[in-house]
């Protein structure tokens, strides 16, 4: 007997293959457009794309940008920067 999850797959595939590049059935649903569906997106950029801006618009994380000012060791100039942190 299959698993929930798998066939919650199946179930998304199907609803968004009218919608996607590659939809075949061997194709992957985060697939890598490098190498034309045939493999998943790298793990981290599926965390940073998809599932980050998913989980704050479900109101699970939110977002917030530290600004700060470092001095760069090799050229002793100071530069400004912008992170984005989630709680």
């Amino acid at each position: 007997m299959p698993t929930p999850g798998i066939l919650q797959e199946a179930q998304l595939k199907e609803t968004f293959s009218g919608s996607t590049t590659y939809a075949k059935a061997e194709d992957w649903i985060f697939a890598s457009v490098r190498k034309k569906g045939a493999s998943p997106r790298v793990g981290n950029m599926l965390v940073w794309d998809y599932l980050y801006p998913a989980a704050i618009q479900a109101g699970a994380l939110t977002e917030s940008r530290m600004h700060t000012t470092w001095v760069d060791r090799k050229t002793g100039k100071t530069v400004a920067g912008e992170k984005t942190l989630y709680f």
